[in-house]
């Protein structure tokens, strides 16, 4: 699991040392430009992921979603994250800070486990035969 903060106003990210290593990327401890950060996402869930964050900055809600990552060696990730607002004195919401769960085995696990049944399912009815 790892944590990570985004400042709105700077559009920088931090990134907890496990967090780097989630996404197989050397550790740094310089804010991360949200340009660079956005290269880590998924090209097909950029969209969506800016959406959430304009969502969470407007309604100042937490959020949760799973996205999939792209790690620096190709390999696709999916994590589970959860993040919080952080308003100012104005109540504007200035900082989101939130933690990540790499879920890409159970993910993984539970659409293989759906594919069996599926297929075992299928070769019932064909057989005409029940288990």
């Amino acid at each position: 699991m790892g944590s990570w903060e985004y400042d709105v106003e700077g559009r920088t990210f931090l990134w907890s040392e496990q967090m780097y290593r989630m996404l197989g990327l050397e550790s740094g401890s310089d804010a991360v430009a949200l340009d660079t950060a956005c290269q880590v996402f998924h090209p097909d869930d950029r969209a969506r992921v800016w959406k959430d964050v304009m969502t969470l900055i407007e309604t100042g809600k937490p959020l949760e979603n799973e996205l999939r990552f792209q790690s620096a060696s190709g390999e696709t990730r999916i994590f589970f994250s959860r993040a919080i607002p952080i308003k100012n004195e104005s109540g504007s919401v200035r900082l989101i800070r939130g933690i990540s769960q790499d879920v890409t085995e159970q993910r993984t696990s539970a659409i293989n486990l759906q594919k069996s049944q599926e297929l075992m399912a299928q070769a019932e009815q064909i057989a005409k035969f029940g288990s």
